[in-house]
């Protein structure tokens, strides 16, 4: 069973511009707005290592590493990964998009989020 978060878990959109133009951008994130998610952190590997050097800080300055929100750059089914990435203490979770994608990847992270929320 897995642990129950110690904060709400939160979707985000890293919104990738090279592509497009400044009209579909300013689109693109009124629509992840209204799909109710956040708008950029490392990959899992990057988050890992960067966790634990902050964890190595806090514990150098006498700060609890648990009060800092952690977030992560995600790609794939939530189904599969959302739980392993909560696990690695990740609560904010932010998915890649491009302005032209639908938000079929964004809806299943929120509806997985919305799940595990509930």
């Amino acid at each position: 069973m897995t642990a129950e978060p110690a904060r709400p878990i939160r979707i985000g959109v890293q919104l990738r511009p090279q592509h497009a133009g400044y009209a579909q951008i300013r689109q693109a994130a009124a629509a992840v707005e209204d799909a109710g998610v956040d708008a950029l952190l490392p990959d899992t590997e990057s988050y890992q290592r960067k966790s634990l050097v902050l964890d190595q800080h806090c514990a150098r300055i006498g700060r609890d590493p648990a009060a800092i929100e952690r977030s992560l750059l995600v790609a794939g089914p939530p189904e599969l990964l959302g739980d392993q990435h909560l696990a690695l203490g990740a609560s904010l979770f932010i998915v890649g998009l491009d302005p032209t994608d639908d938000l079929a990847e964004v809806e299943r992270w929120v509806a997985w989020r919305d799940r595990r929320n509930a």
